[in-house]
């Protein structure tokens, strides 16, 4: 000890010794030593906390894991056989075990609550986030839900773009908001109208259990399910589907063999014809096509001479066009909003062909199932048109003249649009559809833009003005009618136009 203080006194004494600048550096060193100190002091901290942090999460996790066990086990004695979307997240997310808390659904309140054991061994009890149904998923991917009161097999109806499904109590399966699907199993019918690249039709009528994905709007057949013929009630396929094809049964006992088909290239039969001595092709095909058929119309080259002449339409261009009008309506409705859809008055057009097909007896047992045939998809609703459109329209040929008969179910009132005023209509035909829409003493009037006609033949061209605004006024555009017989003929001349020979 005597030592070190001696030590200590001659190191004060050379302190004392020292001179101003020589005592600032060794203040400066003094300064940096502290700092250098505390930084050393302030890293070993952090490495201890994180060092103790690591070692809580591990004891943590570990807990949480224990805790799934046992919650699990409780959950499995009381409810053996959980909800399949509940069953379905936990095995699909394997962190869901460790870093989420378990839901249970409480059978008592009809919700899902969260258990985490304490240390002390309580529960603590908390709300999850909103539930969501199928139906839910459906309204957020767009489509129209409609409630069915008139059918004990069917609860929902679900309209999108060519697509209505009738849903078979599927409304009910609970999905929690946070987990996002829009792949599923549902059961169903479904009507469904594929259009090719000249817009023809193809109809699908299926029935059975769905395979859905939402994101793509595809239904495919994942199951039993049934096939129909076409837009007809007739059989066509019944048994197990596998992703949307038909599962062929053969029998064990016969050879598999006899049951393959082989595709086999047709023999190509040459007709020559001897010309100078040089053999030529009598039967090549020509260059252009002089039948086509174009929204399950057929056209040929009479019909592109219509629309560059004086001529009358006939009916194939009216329903062309009619059809038309109701392919660019659904996909114009379901571009909008829910909130803008729900403004929307939907508007329908029926081919001239149906009225064409009654004749001149209208009540026959006949025209009725001409008519039921024609809105074949709304049988499961009882034809009950008005639950999906407000209106519906008619182009009407009578004695060779063209005029229009729109049909309000909701204000029941039938417009009459007539381009020659001195034009009589026929009520006894405005009576029979009035029942088969099933409107009672509706309100008759004639339409105040009707009587412009001022020629012999153009009576075709005002029907598909005045359908075209019809159409206009139902999606809350421009209601005024601005007849232009030029824009009209070109439109319609490139509307049945053949795809493959447009530039023809």
């Amino acid at each position: 000890m005597s030592r070190l203080k001696s030590i200590e006194q001659t190191r004060q004494k050379n302190k004392n010794n020292l001179n101003k600048d020589q005592i600032y550096l060794y203040q400066l060193y003094q300064q940096q030593k502290m700092k250098v100190d505390q930084l050393q002091n302030k890293i070993n901290i952090q490495d201890i906390n994180r060092s103790t942090e690591i070692y809580q999460n591990k004891i943590t996790n570990e807990h949480n894991f224990k805790l799934y066990k046992e919650i699990e086990l409780e959950r499995r004695n009381n409810n053996p056989k959980p909800k399949t979307p509940i069953k379905n997240s936990i095995r699909k997310n394997k962190s869901f075990y460790k870093n989420s808390e378990q839901p249970d659904l409480d059978n008592n309140k009809n919700k899902y609550i969260n258990k985490q054991r304490q240390l002390k061994g309580d529960f603590q009890i908390q709300e999850q986030p909103k539930i969501n149904t199928l139906i839910d998923i459906f309204y957020q991917h767009g489509y129209d839900v409609i409630n069915i009161s008139n059918n004990s097999e069917y609860e929902k109806l679900l309209i999108f773009t060519n697509i209505l499904f009738y849903d078979k109590d599927q409304q009910n399966i609970e999905i929690p908001s946070q987990q996002r699907v829009c792949l599923f199993k549902i059961k169903g019918k479904l009507y469904q109208t594929i259009f090719d690249d000249n817009n023809n039709p193809k109809y699908q009528i299926l029935e059975g259990e769905f395979l859905v994905d939402l994101n793509k709007n595809t239904f495919q057949l994942d199951g039993q399910g049934i096939e129909n013929q076409g837009k007809s009630n007739q059989i066509k396929n019944q048994g197990e589907y596998r992703k949307g094809v038909y599962v062929q049964r053969i029998p064990y006992s016969e050879n598999k063999s006899t049951y393959k088909s082989y595709s086999v290239e047709p023999k190509r039969i040459k007709i020559l014809e001897i010309v100078d001595g040089q053999p030529i092709h009598v039967n090549k095909k020509n260059d252009k096509k002089t039948i086509w058929c174009k929204y399950n119309q057929q056209f040929g080259i009479n019909d592109l001479m219509i629309l560059n002449t004086t001529m009358w339409l006939n009916s194939s261009i009216i329903d062309c066009y009619v059809l038309h009008l109701n392919k660019i309506s659904q996909e114009e409705y379901f571009k909008l909003s829910l909130d803008q859809r729900q403004q929307i008055n939907r508007i329908y057009f029926v081919t001239s062909s149906l009225i064409t097909n009654f004749g001149k007896f209208y009540h026959s047992h006949q025209n009725l199932e001409l008519f039921k045939q024609h809105f074949l998809e709304l049988q499961e609703i009882k034809f009950e048109i008005q639950t999906i459109y407000s209106k519906i329209g008619f182009p009407i040929n009578q004695n060779k003249h063209w005029y229009f008969l729109l049909f309000d179910l909701k204000e029941k009132k039938v417009e009459i649009f007539n381009s020659l005023l001195s034009f009589n209509h026929d009520n006894s035909l405005i009576n029979y559809l009035s029942e088969l829409l099933m409107l009672k003493n509706p309100q008759l009037s004639k339409s105040s833009i009707s009587g412009q006609q001022k020629d012999g033949y153009s009576c075709g061209y005002h029907v598909c003005q005045f359908m075209k605004t019809c159409w206009e006024a139902s999606f809350l555009k421009s209601t005024q009618y601005q007849y232009n017989e030029k824009i009209m003929k070109t439109f319609l001349k490139d509307l049945i136009k053949d795809e493959e020979n447009k530039q023809n």
